[in-house]
């Protein structure tokens, strides 16, 4: 692909996007086309269609700009883009504007065409922004962070806010996050920062027995239970003091609730898997937390309980849990967004796991242990939200089940990347 730009490029860790300028009037595709051809052709008519968006001023003056460009460019040969000296132009007017063309051949006929491509995307929607908008110079050129482009969705690079928190996100290797869920998080923070004050929520999974497969990546096995930090719970270890750093950098006093999963102790299939009794298997929870807050350090204000100390007790769990099984049963999926269609897809990304936990998966099984465990998701963010006021919940397992933190209610909430292969937990 060859460039004809020479300009510095805005850096390596840096990308650009645009916004129209205040007060100013987007031009519409069909009429750039429109005023490309005019300035191009040199037509003397004024054409009404330019009239709502440039007059005939402004219109003569591009005519002699584009003019006296192609007269100082030497060499212009058949091989390059019909509008190339619109290109040039729109170069030196921003510098930050990049563009390339290689040759094609139309599909249908097979005759030849030269394709360009530019970095005329906006940033608040993605849309493209029209080569008249840029020669009539009704853009500014916003400097990005090329990082904060994995977070997979468009955030608006005008508001400092939102940049502070995609810079936050992607510094603690968020998983990508959907328009609604960052925009559930901003306003979160800003919430947070009016109070000055802010509750997070950390699920922990029991520390499964599990094998090495890279580079802090890790596959279950499921063959025991252990009593140290789990695989999801390195997670938090790793990005515990930056994220406290960062509310704390925003005045925001943070009280953050790691608890771990004991109710996984009353499922009979699992104590069965793991040869542990209840009793057991909550003993080395509690080992397991004792000893997370031992490696995080007490400097940062975090508690470590059992999940159901929350909500009272084994008992209050039961009640809750099986009164939204009921509900997933009968095909109600309340706020999660899930359809069956979308059930399928999760199923078949937590089959791997599911049947390295359990023998017996068959496919109506794998259903019945995938709404089980929604059931297990939407119990959790309901009991968080009902005993701590207006929480921010950070995933450190796998964001597969992220949807049904949102069965009651759409809430704020994040998910750090998983650090194990397959879909799980």
């Amino acid at each position: 692909m060859k460039k004809f730009n020479s300009k510095p490029s805005p850096g390596p860790d840096k990308e650009i996007s645009w916004s129209y300028k205040s007060g100013t009037k987007p031009i519409p595709g069909e009429v750039s086309r429109l005023l490309c051809k005019i300035i191009h052709q040199q037509t003397s008519v004024f054409d009404e269609k330019l009239a709502e968006y440039i007059d005939q001023a402004e219109l003569e003056e591009l005519k002699y700009k584009y003019l006296e460009k192609k007269k100082s460019v030497k060499n212009i040969s058949s091989e390059l883009p019909r509008l190339y000296i619109v290109y040039v132009m729109i170069s030196e007017f921003y510098e930050d504007f990049k563009w390339s063309f290689h040759n094609e051949r139309q599909k249908k006929t097979g005759k030849p065409i030269k394709k360009v491509l530019t970095n005329n995307y906006t940033a608040d929607d993605g849309y493209l922004v029209s080569l008249g908008s840029f020669l009539l110079r009704r853009v500014n050129a916003n400097p990005i962070e090329r990082n904060m482009k994995r977070l997979g969705c468009q955030i608006n690079h005008q508001n400092q806010s939102e940049i502070e928190l995609a810079k936050f996100l992607t510094d603690i290797s968020s998983n990508k996050i959907s328009k609604e869920q960052f925009d559930a998080a901003h306003k979160w923070l800003l919430r947070a920062e009016q109070k000055g004050e802010a509750v997070l929520f950390t699920g922990i999974c029991p520390d499964y027995a599990n094998e090495p497969i890279g580079e802090r990546r890790y596959r279950f096995t499921f063959d025991g239970l252990n009593d140290g930090i789990g695989v999801a719970a390195k997670r938090l270890v790793e990005h515990a003091h930056p994220i406290h750093h960062f509310f704390e950098s925003k005045n925001i006093k943070v009280k953050h609730i790691a608890a771990i999963g004991d109710f996984e102790a009353f499922s009979s299939r699992i104590l069965e898997r793991v040869s542990e009794t209840e009793a057991s298997f909550i003993e080395k929870l509690k080992s397991s937390q004792k000893a997370l807050k031992k490696c995080i350090g007490s400097e940062l204000n975090l508690e470590y309980p059992l999940i159901t100390e929350i909500c009272g007790g084994k008992y209050n769990w039961h009640k809750k849990f099986y009164a939204t099984l009921i509900r997933l049963n009968s095909g109600d999926f309340g706020n999660t967004g899930v359809n069956q269609k979308k059930l399928n897809s999760i199923k078949d990304l937590r089959r791997p796991l599911l049947e390295r936990w359990f023998s017996d998966v068959g496919d109506q099984k794998l259903e019945e242990m995938v709404i089980w465990q929604a059931a297990e998701y939407a119990t959790l963010s309901s009991i968080v939200h009902a005993n701590y006021e207006d929480p921010l919940i950070i995933g450190v397992d796998h964001s597969i089940m992220l949807p049904f933190y949102n069965y009651f209610n759409q809430i704020a909430i994040f998910y750090l990347t998983s650090n194990y292969m397959e879909n799980s937990k």
